[in-house]
């Protein structure tokens, strides 16, 4: 480390003991603010292509 990251380890901590003391702790946990707008886009996007292809996905069953 150099002394320039910008995460605090004191604020990490403590967000890390709220999160294992929580009833819904989350399966995954976003660490540091550039990390939210880059996972955000990834999952926008992804959740486009699944409406894209929404059709072809329910149009693949025998019809009833």
């Amino acid at each position: 480390m150099n002394g320039t990251q910008t995460g605090d380890p004191t604020k990490l901590a403590k967000g890390l003991i709220k999160v294992v003391n929580s009833e819904d702790a989350p399966v995954r946990l976003l660490i540091s603010k550039p990390a939210i707008p880059a996972v955000d886009t990834y999952y926008k996007n992804r959740y486009a292509e699944f409406e894209k292809w929404h059709d072809v996905s329910a149009d693949s069953d025998f019809e009833e």
